[in-house]
């Protein structure tokens, strides 16, 4: 009692390219017109146009995807804290709070009456480079009472960041929060946006992350898996890759004049960090790659000379559990490579394979940490620079 339907129907009215050979079609799922529609993506504004692409966007307490131009989610209800907490979160940013003033979100909000509450408040939080945790104190409202919906029931909401005492330095996080309301939420759009008396100083980091989005879907052609500034010539790009517990600049190398390098630290001396670069991407499932970069140990961060760090390069993506559940930001260790100041610059290489079943992308990092040791109950962190990353298919 079943219909069938013939699976080229489908592909046609589609509009996808395929090829048939026997019993095996070849399908071509991302189209020439949503291939365009990356390359001709503008760095920092997200327009959710292409099925299933998230941009790098993380949807928390709710439930959602991509589809039909909009990014849809319904929330879901958070038993840890017993709120709804809808919202969207995205990481590894790179915004210069120099440059970029405000945000601006054309969002439609079905909201379920049933939750009891009339708030209709949009909040968005963010991090910088000057202020690494995310909370309260970095944060900016807006009231969606005060506008009038369109046509289509959107509305579009602009947040002055700029006025908020802490934009200040690199934003590296932002999250966009509907204040613990039940409901669905459509949004079409989320732009940061330059003050354009700074447009053309900050062209460098956006020609970089424009090269970034344009690679960054060729992986799914067979090409490696793309990061930007992997030789680290550009001073603005890096912060972006720190964690809570470290930083990542981009230093000049004083052992070989003219180059720049990252650098990797931390403030931390009560607690031992392993302090992490950590590099979004996007990788290809069953593909095998090929990492060369070049590490040098700058020394334990009382100033003091190093032997013997372990430095370990890392693949982070989504995979399966034993037990069939899937493991968000799962780690692959690969080994690690000790170190010594005196050695100076070092040459390394790491392969890895990734999983063939991983099922999704918006996890994606490339990688590299040093493991901290203690000494007489005294915790011991470490700073290195890494540079020259190149990335290699292995067939």
């Amino acid at each position: 009692g079943l219909v069938e339907i013939p699976i080229t129907f489908i592909y046609n009215t589609s509009g996808y390219n395929y090829t048939v050979d026997g019993n095996n079609i070849k399908v071509n799922i991302r189209a020439d017109d949503l291939k365009a529609e990356i390359e001709s993506r503008v760095p920092f504004e997200y327009e959710f146009n292409v099925p299933g692409d998230l941009e790098g966007w993380l949807i928390y307490n709710g439930s959602g995807d991509v589809n039909n131009g909009y990014i849809t989610f319904t929330s879901v209800f958070n038993d840890k804290f017993g709120i709804y907490d809808p919202q969207i979160y995205k990481g590894g940013l790179s915004v210069d709070t120099d440059v970029y003033d405000s945000l601006t979100i054309r969002l439609r909000p079905d909201f379920d009456e049933s939750d009891g509450s009339n708030s209709q408040k949009l909040s968005v939080y963010f991090v910088t480079t000057m202020e690494t945790s995310m909370n309260e104190l970095k944060r900016v409202d807006f009231d969606m009472s005060t506008l009038t919906p369109d046509d289509e029931g959107f509305i579009t909401a602009t947040l002055d960041l700029e006025a908020h005492e802490k934009w200040t330095g690199v934003c590296t996080d932002v999250r966009v929060y509907t204040d613990n309301r039940m409901g669905t939420f459509t949004i079409d759009y989320v732009h940061f946006n330059m003050d354009p008396a700074h447009a053309e100083s900050a062209q460098a980091a956006l020609n970089i992350e424009k090269e970034y989005l344009k690679n960054l879907m060729l992986v799914d052609e067979g090409k490696p898996f793309y990061v930007k500034n992997a030789d680290a010539q550009v001073a603005s790009i890096g912060a972006e890759f720190s964690t809570d517990a470290s930083k990542v600049s981009v230093v000049d190398d004083d052992l070989r004049p003219g180059n720049r390098a990252f650098l990797i630290t931390t403030d931390r001396k009560d607690i031992q960090v392993w302090t992490y670069l950590v590099m979004p991407t996007r990788f290809k499932p069953g593909v095998t790659y090929k990492v060369d970069y070049e590490v040098r140990i700058v020394g334990d961060i009382n100033g003091n000379p190093a032997v013997d760090v372990a430095i370990c390069p890392n693949f982070r993506y989504t995979d399966y559990k034993a037990d069939g559940s899937l493991k968000d930001m799962a780690d692959h260790p690969t080994g690690s490579t000790k170190i010594s100041t005196s050695d100076g610059w070092v040459k390394l290489s790491v392969t890895h394979t990734v999983s063939e079943k991983s099922p999704q992308r918006a996890s994606d990092y490339f990688t590299i940490f040093s493991s901290p040791i203690e000494i007489d109950g005294v915790p011991v962190n470490y700073a290195y620079m890494i540079d020259n990353i190149q990335v290699s298919v292995v067939e």
